[in-house]
């Protein structure tokens, strides 16, 4: 980046729940009566930090980071930042498609209780989101979405002061210089008080179109017909394009490159932080709303099926009151995003939220509970219609199963890590907390019109199929 680029930085509770919890405490705690809380952490002495960064790169796989052991350069900033701060090994997304997840990620809830879970879903009037939590103790409030889906109209806004929406670019530059500017004026222009910063970045995503500098650095030379395409990938994932083993080759490698471009902006935005003071009192927060698929599991992008390639995500926070160098083994999900906030930063803790707060695990582990279920879903397993696929995880007994069909899948990760050997015997228990989970569902307060440009735009993102 010249000295030019980078000097332009700095130019800148609800009634159902109880009900809900409820059948989940009788399935998942062995209690009848009273609502599942998250009450056992010690009060967090601090220090506390004063702001916060966000940080959501959409469509980004866990294992294709060096601090998650990926043998590809793919990651020198992200690697370097994760050594100061502390890195969650097997952190994973309760959906693997954008919507239901940053609904997850942004509220602190399962997508059967905040209620986004397919295109027409609207963020109910009763959720709470991290955003207006922080709003009230007094915290300023900004919101930058690279993609039209996470909008205003679904309440993605909601707590926000300002939320600024910036289309992505399929034509490899990406959208996220333009996020950054915009991110440092805001910062800049709020350092006498408190501020949140959410950032959400779509450059990673399909089209997979790094610039030449990145591309070069993982894909050798090529010339197949993989063009890296959202409908190509869809047109392979539905059975109208046929791509071969060096072809996934060339595609996974042009998704490395866009790793490494995202990597090299980021360090272009810290830097810029860093010699402005900004991080000495800033939390931050690098994660992802889910993976992506190569093949895995005989598909290509994500959203069609729950298996660890677009459920695992990675979860990197940085910033004060947290330690320096430190992997936790112990799972977590995006749920835990708010109630660990809101502990780092000295906010009135939440009681109303799935997740749990994540400094236990450096300031008291044993109250972490081992045996805490996490829960999966997606819709787009058969798009158009509302039919879901679930999963749960306890421990390293993983379930897979869908609406319409009897079969399960039941899987141990500690021996099968990728799930490709199925164990020839279901796991009842697992199934019966699945269903209890499946049936505290709610329905959406209200549903959005998808007019035929939307339907449109959906499938230009590979998420209703292809015509052709």
């Amino acid at each position: 980046m010249s000295g030019a680029e980078s000097s332009s930085l700095g130019l800148a509770s609800p009634t159902w729940r109880a009900c809900a919890a409820a059948v989940m405490a009788s399935c998942l705690l062995g209690c009848t009566s009273e609502p599942a809380r998250h009450e056992t952490a010690p009060p967090n002495p601090g220090p506390f930090a004063r702001n916060l960064i966000l940080i959501s790169i959409d469509t980004l796989r866990a294992d294709r980071l060096g601090t998650y052991g990926y043998q590809r350069e793919t990651s020198p900033f992200l690697d370097e930042f994760a050594s100061k701060g502390v890195v969650f090994d097997n952190a994973r997304t309760p959906a693997s498609w954008t919507i239901p997840a940053h609904g997850s990620m942004l509220t602190g809830l399962y997508p059967r209780a905040h209620g986004l879970r397919g295109f027409k879903d609207r963020l109910p009037s009763d959720v709470t989101t991290l955003a207006q939590r922080l709003h009230r103790a007094g915290i300023s409030t900004i919101g930058f979405s690279n993609i039209w889906i996470i909008d205003a109209g679904r309440g993605f806004d909601r707590g926000f002061d300002q939320f600024s929406l910036t289309m992505p670019k399929l034509d490899g530059i990406g959208a996220a210089p333009k996020i950054n500017r915009k991110a440092a004026r805001f910062i800049a222009a709020n350092r006498d008080g408190r501020f949140f910063v959410f950032l959400h970045y779509y450059d990673v995503h399909s089209h997979y179109r790094p610039m030449d500098l990145y591309e070069r650095m993982f894909a050798g030379p090529y010339d197949g017909p993989a063009d890296g395409t959202t409908e190509q990938m869809e047109k392979h994932r539905s059975g109208k394009v046929s791509l071969s083993e060096r072809d996934v080759a060339h595609l996974s490698d042009l998704y490395d490159g866009g790793i490494r471009q995202m990597d090299a902006e980021l360090k272009r935005f810290f830097t810029h932080l860093e010699n402005n003071g900004v991080l000495d009192d800033t939390l931050v927060i690098i994660t992802s709303d889910h993976g992506e698929e190569f093949l895995d599991h005989g598909l290509f992008l994500h959203g069609a099926n729950l298996y660890e390639e677009t459920v695992r995500v990675p979860m990197i926070l940085r910033g004060p009151g947290v330690p320096a160098g430190r992997h936790v083994e112990a799972p977590a999900s995006l749920v835990d995003i708010t109630p660990t906030v809101l502990s780092l930063m000295g906010v009135a803790p939440a009681t109303d939220v799935d997740g749990v707060d994540l400094s236990l695990a450096w300031r008291a582990p044993e109250a972490l509970d081992a045996g805490r279920p996490f829960f999966f879903e997606t819709d787009q397993w058969k798009p158009n219609t509302d039919e879901l696929r679930w999963a749960i995880l306890v421990g390293d007994q993983k379930l897979h199963v869908a609406d319409g069909i009897e079969e399960s899948e039941t899987y141990d990760l500690a021996v099968d890590p990728g799930e490709q050997d199925k164990l020839a015997r279901a796991n009842d228990a697992l199934r019966r907390q699945l269903d209890e989970y499946r049936a505290a569902g709610r329905k959406p307060e209200a549903a959005l019109e998808l007019r035929p440009e939307i339907a449109d735009r959906l499938r230009e993102l590979g998420y209703l199929g292809v015509d052709n």
